[in-house]
This record gives structure tokens, sequence and C-alpha cells, in this order.
């Protein structure tokens, strides 16, 4: 995969995978769904569709210019430790976050809190019935987890076609 990992070795790099594939899916599909109810598509000026795919564009094009295992550095967490005060510093020195680690980690509170804020407001709204919409692309998520889990090797012989083989 195009940031080094590996989801054959690893359990946590198949969640990143998941992440960083369902990440901008997510975001693209629930403000569909907001709009749905809606009628109109309220993007805030940070927001994940657009942005997202600018996030994704540059994420290739850093594995692209600098090579996939700059995800695998902790370079970035290192910069993190020298600027965070010594007791805290010392504290987090036990752990090892890598690059994409670290990615992902601030692209998962995006994704939360994109979902939950534009769920929250249809079903304010709507009323909770309206989450069976988003029925069809829950079930693709929990496919693409079973099938990860279960065979990993799936999802990196054919990585293109696996997706659209679950959501047949």
């Amino acid at each position: 995969i195009g940031m080094g990992l590996n989801p054959l070795q690893s359990r946590w790099d198949l969640v990143i995978s998941a992440v960083i594939i369902f990440g901008p899916y997510l975001t693209f599909f629930i403000a569909t769904w907001e709009e749905y109810y809606t009628g109109e598509l309220i993007l805030p000026i940070v927001n994940g569709p657009s942005d997202g795919l600018f996030g994704g564009a540059m994420l290739s094009l850093t594995s692209f210019l600098i090579g996939p295992m700059f995800w695998q550095e902790q370079n970035w967490f290192e910069a993190i430790l020298r600027v965070c005060p010594q007791g805290m510093a010392e504290n987090l020195q036990s752990y090892t976050l890598r690059n994409c680690d670290l990615l992902v980690g601030v692209a998962m509170v995006a994704f939360v809190q994109e979902y939950g804020s534009k769920s929250y407001h249809v079903i304010q709204t709507y009323g909770g019935s309206s989450m069976l919409k988003q029925l069809p692309f829950l079930a693709l998520l929990g496919c693409f987890v079973a099938i990860g889990l279960q065979t990993p090797e799936v999802l990196l012989d054919q990585p293109r076609t696996s997706m659209h083989l679950i959501a047949v």
C-alpha cells in the first residue's frame, strides 16, 4: 500500500488502511446523506469532501516524492516530543508512533466530528429513522473489515476489485 502499510503483518495496519480508504468515502456519503434530508449541502470552511480530496492528493504526492517509508518513520512524533513539556515528553517516550499513526489519528478525529455533527443535525430534525439510510454504507464498511480480518491478502492481491466485489 502507498504508505508502506502491510495488513498481512499487522492488524493495526489493516485499521489504518480502512480509515484511509473509508474516511473520504464517509465524508462524501455523510454530506450527501445530509443533503438528501435538508435539501442543501452545508460545508464548513474546512470540510471532508473537498479538503479530503486535497489531503489524499498530498498523501499520494508525499509518498511519490519522499517514498512510502516516510510514513513508517517517527520524525513527527519526535518533533512533538521536543515541544512537549518535559514531564509529558517523558511519559510519551515509551510509545512509538509512526507518521502514518499520527496522520490517521488526526483524520479519525475529523471523520468522527464530521459524521457526528451531521448525523446529529439530521436526527434532531428528521428523527432516528433517518439513520436507516446509512445501513448500506455501514454494511460495506462491515464487509471490508470482515474480509480484511479473515483474509487480508485479498485486499492486497486485488486492491481495486476487492472493493467493487464487496459492494456488489
